[in-house]
């Protein structure tokens, strides 16, 4: 797991490390309480897998609720990559609401990743902020497609209702497995 920005206290791994509690958040300098300095959007995260998986979305889930918004996205960009050595494809974007709710982007297929990337293009305050990172496992009811074959927009932010909300089945992070 890697990303293009990172605070000294707050690295990418803390995304992934099933606590929502924790969170990473993008390089920025402070004098005391001051900000003198700070990364800005893009924020690229990527994520490589050492085994292809099959999803059919990913969740992103804000900093934690009593914080600063700072940092929530509200722009972005997911692309997977099939297999070692190919170009990620970009197979979704969009907007999301400035509010501390999971966002889950559903896509139109079930889609082979074995590298994911996960780009916030425009956040709050211009900082990058995320407390968890899940991708969605498969779905029955839908079909494989290559992701060469997402059409841009065939994605859509799914309702609570689409996903199983605890750990149980559907996240996948660098330290667990597919349930």
């Amino acid at each position: 797991i890697t990303a293009n920005s990172e605070w000294k206290d707050n690295k990418i791994a803390k995304a992934f490390d099933g606590n929502v509690n924790s969170f990473w958040h993008s390089n920025y300098v402070a004098e005391g309480t001051t900000i003198t300095s700070q990364d800005k959007p893009p924020f690229e995260i990527t994520v490589t897998f050492p085994e292809a998986i099959s999803i059919s979305g990913f969740a992103y889930t804000p900093r934690p609720a009593g914080m600063s918004d700072a940092g929530c996205a509200l722009g972005y960009k997911f692309l997977v990559a099939e297999n070692d050595g190919d170009t990620p494809v970009l197979i979704a974007e969009g907007k999301m609401a400035n509010s501390r709710d999971v966002k889950k982007v559903k896509l139109k297929g079930n889609v082979k990743a074995k590298k994911v990337v996960f780009i916030i293009t425009e956040a709050v305050r211009n900082y990058g902020t995320m407390a968890e990172m899940a991708f969605i496992k498969p779905d029955a009811s839908l079909k494989d497609v290559k992701a060469s074959d997402i059409k841009i927009g065939e994605s859509t932010l799914a309702s609570s209702d689409d996903m199983i909300k605890t750990a149980e089945g559907w996240i996948i992070t660098a330290n667990s497995e597919s349930k």
